[in-house]
């Protein structure tokens, strides 16, 4: 019996240390050109999931439809809730918008990508400080390259879900 419950002992002792270690992407799914989606790079929600959050089946990933604060600060917030809800008005429900959020944010307010990329870099320190995993589409990065291209094609490509 007390092998056992030292048996049990290591075995949580490993596990909470394996749990412990940072964030990394999947093995072999590094890509050294930033407008290029590997598949399986990011750790997809399950079907069932996203369509209890979506109430439709997403063709993209979460990033694809949402804001963080550290964006939504890159402008006035009454400039920003007058804005967002005009885009709300115009972007029919339950489907996938034109664009991707962040770009349709970007070019109406013409954001400096220097301090869009500011932004982004204050959100990665927060999801790394709250020990996030940000290779799980939930806590995915916006990519600022792929999303300074303005090119939908590239980032339709990049933001699948896959």
């Amino acid at each position: 019996m007390k092998k056992l419950f030292a048996s049990i002992l290591v075995t949580l002792f490993v596990l909470g240390f394996v749990a412990c270690k940072p964030n990394l992407p999947p093995e072999d799914l590094t890509n050294s050109d930033p407008l290029v989606y590997l598949p399986g790079s990011i750790r997809i929600m399950p079907p069932e999931v996203a369509l209890d959050l979506f109430l439709y089946e997403p063709k993209f990933r979460w990033t694809y439809y949402g804001m963080a604060s550290y964006h939504m600060a890159l402008v006035d917030e009454k400039d920003f809730n007058e804005w967002r809800d005009k885009y709300e008005e115009v972007t029919p429900k339950f489907t996938d918008p034109p664009e991707m959020l962040l770009v349709t944010f970007v070019k109406h307010f013409d954001i400096p990508k220097e301090k869009f990329i500011e932004a982004t870099e204050n959100l990665r320190k927060l999801y790394e400080e709250l020990e996030e995993d940000i290779y799980y589409e939930e806590w995915e990065i916006p990519n600022v390259e792929v999303i300074y291209t303005f090119d939908n094609d590239i980032i339709n490509e990049y933001y699948r879900r896959e």
